[in-house]
């Protein structure tokens, strides 16, 4: 059975307006460790009723202590529009929204003391083994996926689902915490479609994907540091990492890797050229998804100093696609020039 599944047994009625089924969700009071947190999530279908007719269809979870999810889960649930509009009345922790016809995260919401934490950008992302590719440059990577016996007796690989929290003007990473293994079994939502007439919460959201599509051509060192275990006594390499594309509101950006390779001549290390490894995006894209492709790094190698062009082509597409507020997605080729790196640099 999907997580996503919604249980109709199991719903809450909230005046005349708001109906709020449960859904199947996962279990997350236990650490990867298996040791027990106070830690629990409550997802559900919110559909709100004008009469008879429903009027938008909204797929939410929310993370807080186990005590509050387990005394109030579904009613906390149907407070979260009256929370984005700053009326919160629930204990701390974190809303998400999903969009219904796609299934991606349209929104996210941090509660703390009352209060939303305007600063903050949530979301969650789930790790394969291609991020964990892309990050291969990281002093810290999250974990890979792992083969997992499954409830059908079948053995499929897992992939860990983490709830990442970003500084709003820096985007740097303030907290991930490991939710669930998200396995194969798990696949093909099953998710209630969305009214023609509906939708009202998810336009408000759509008006974020217009930001999120705002991008600017950088070409800013992110990481310049030895590789472990390479370097002898004529050769070295040294990984660089730069950003070559970013969100202009600084909630996402991608970044290159690359290995350098230096030689020993006489008594000084010279370039001797320059490899690309992969390229990946942080951050994230609310009701959007921004993809890069066809990326092409031409080096430029010289004795003491080197420098790249990258060519690739960015796509952005809506997600939440609004019939109020329109917004245009984007295709482009583009070109990027990374800073002049200097054989000795360290960053």
């Amino acid at each position: 059975m999907s997580k996503f599944e919604p249980d109709w047994n199991s719903y809450f009625i909230e005046g005349d307006s708001i109906l709020v089924v449960k859904t199947q969700g996962v279990s997350i009071n236990h650490d990867s460790h298996g040791k027990r947190r106070d830690l629990q999530l409550i997802s559900g279908i919110v559909f709100r009723m004008n009469g008879e007719k429903v009027i938008s269809v909204q797929k939410l979870e929310y993370y807080s202590n186990e005590s509050a999810i387990n005394t109030s889960g579904l009613q906390i649930l149907s407070k979260y529009n009256k929370a984005k509009l700053g009326q919160i009345n629930v204990a701390d922790g974190t809303f998400i929204q999903y969009s219904v016809k796609h299934n991606r995260i349209v929104a996210g919401l941090s509660i703390k003391n009352g209060r939303i934490e305007n600063s903050k950008f949530v979301s969650t992302r789930k790790f394969t083994d291609l991020d964990n590719n892309l990050q291969s440059s990281n002093k810290t990577t999250l974990r890979t996926s792992h083969e997992k016996v499954m409830s059908n007796g079948i053995e499929g690989k897992c992939d860990p689902v983490y709830l990442i929290i970003w500084d709003r003007l820096t985007g740097r990473v303030l907290s991930q915490t490991w939710l669930f293994d998200d396995c194969a079994e798990e696949d093909g939502a099953i998710i209630p479609q969305e009214p023609e007439t509906g939708g009202e919460s998810e336009e408000e959201d759509c008006s974020k994907a217009g930001d999120a599509v705002q991008m600017d051509v950088v070409g800013e060192n992110n990481l310049i540091e030895p590789e472990p275990g390479t370097e002898t006594v004529d050769s070295r390499n040294y990984i660089y990492q730069w950003v070559f594309l970013r969100n202009i509101f600084g909630w996402w950006s991608y970044k290159s890797t690359e290995r350098g390779y230096h030689k020993k001549v006489g008594d000084e290390w010279q370039w001797d050229k320059l490899e690309h490894l992969n390229e990946g995006m942080q951050g994230i894209s609310p009701a959007t998804e921004i993809t890069v492709s066809n990326f092409i790094l031409q080096p430029t190698i010289g004795k003491y100093y080197a420098t790249a062009k990258a060519y690739f082509n960015v796509k952005a597409k809506i997600l939440c696609e609004s019939k109020f507020n329109p917004i245009p997605g984007t295709n482009q080729n583009l070109t990027a020039t990374c800073e002049v790196w200097n054989v000795n640099d360290i960053f």
